[in-house]
């Protein structure tokens, strides 16, 4: 085990790090992996970084079959970047996903929270009020936010945090694209069978 620690300051601005290095070995498979605890001044509450990367850190790719190729390959961009702990780019794919998907079901404005109308993603996530509950698009607005301190002032959020927010829009996903394919295929299946079998042609 090993400990590191450093600091340093730019332009009037000082920052303090700190890791521990360790490497562990299971005793079952005897596989290796090496642990880093890193600690510094942006993220007090830490992070833990295994190599190779354990599963139990890592997002799946949830399966859609109905959603648009372009969403469905920015999706897998996203889980692509958070595995390979690319923060800053997954929060921007987040709030790009999100606003690709008001602009698929045809949102394009919105009003503000002064009232007005805007075509920016605050308008376009108050417009999803008319598919969506108004108490689900009004929290999304943390994807704005997330994607608008990784883009604009390079703030790297929380692992967690990506993690969380992954998880909400594989449900707008679902809620959106999948659950009104899967529930259209039912009811189509259930009236199929209500249909009287057709009588049997009168022989000639």
């Amino acid at each position: 085990m090993q400990n590191r620690s450093g600091d340093e300051e730019e332009e009037g601005y000082a920052r303090w790090w700190q890791a521990q290095y360790s490497t562990w070995q299971c005793c079952g498979c005897e596989a290796v992996t090496f642990r880093i605890d890193s600690e510094d001044s942006e993220d007090r509450e830490g992070y833990v970084t295994f190599f190779p990367q354990r599963n139990a850190n890592l997002a799946s790719r949830k399966l859609y079959l109905n959603i648009p190729r372009t969403l469905d390959h920015l999706y897998t961009e996203i889980i692509d970047t958070f595995n390979s702990d690319n923060r800053l780019l997954c929060a921007a794919g987040l709030r790009a996903l999100l606003e690709g998907v008001c602009v698929n079901k045809g949102i394009t404005e919105g009003p503000t929270a002064d009232g007005k109308i805007s075509k920016n993603l605050e308008g376009k996530i108050n417009g999803l009020k008319k598919i969506i509950a108004h108490s689900i698009a009004d929290k999304l607005h943390g994807f704005r936010f997330l994607g608008n301190a990784a883009l604009h002032e390079l703030e790297q959020p929380k692992r967690a945090d990506l993690a969380l927010a992954i998880e909400i829009i594989e449900d707008i996903l679902n809620l959106l694209y999948e659950l009104d394919y899967k529930t259209d295929r039912l009811y189509r299946q259930v009236q199929q069978k209500k249909k009287p079998d057709t009588p049997p042609s009168p022989s000639s």
